[in-house]
């Protein structure tokens, strides 16, 4: 095994997430004035797209989570009591999110009101979105299952019929 000199190990740099800075990046880098504009519109839409959605789960469960926080009596030190966060964890199987992730976003949100920052800052909202989102919707209700449960079986009977037929006749 060879040991490289310190002054040959690969250095490490800081990405930027914010369009200014990755500007900056460019420019320093004396990269061609034409691949400029395309790569600021790729740095912006990569910005966009990792903003969340007012419909996603993890934001309607964040804002819930605070909403408890406040009612708690105690938002500065962002408290919640176990039967609170018992209920939330119930809100959080039904929004579709995983037990972890509920925890997760509980933290996340707590950890904006005791920093000082507050419980729904953009920031709050940056780091939500490194908690996995649900995969797929909410578990399906005994209604709705019955309803695809004969859906399916009425698809298969005329299938079914229309098979006999053809072979009949």
């Amino acid at each position: 095994m060879t040991v490289r000199p310190a002054s040959a190990q690969p250095a490490l740099r800081l990405v930027h997430t914010d369009v200014a800075a990755a500007e900056q990046v460019l420019s320093s880098r004396n990269i061609s004035r034409a691949h400029a504009p395309s790569r600021r519109a790729v740095a912006a839409e990569n910005t966009a797209a990792a903003a969340l959605s007012p419909l996603d789960a993890r934001w309607v469960f964040a804002v819930n989570v605070a909403r408890e926080i406040e009612l708690s009596g105690a938002p500065a030190a962002g408290v919640l009591a176990p039967e609170r966060r018992k209920n939330l964890s119930r809100l959080a199987t039904r929004l579709g999110l995983r037990a972890f992730d509920a925890n997760l976003v509980i933290a996340i949100v707590q950890d904006g009101c005791r920093s000082g920052e507050g419980a729904l800052t953009s920031r709050v909202s940056d780091r939500l979105t490194l908690v996995r989102g649900r995969e797929d919707g909410p578990p399906m209700s005994g209604r709705e299952f019955a309803a695809w449960l004969l859906a399916s079986a009425c698809m298969a009977i005329t299938i079914g019929l229309a098979l006999a037929r053809w072979i009949s006749g």
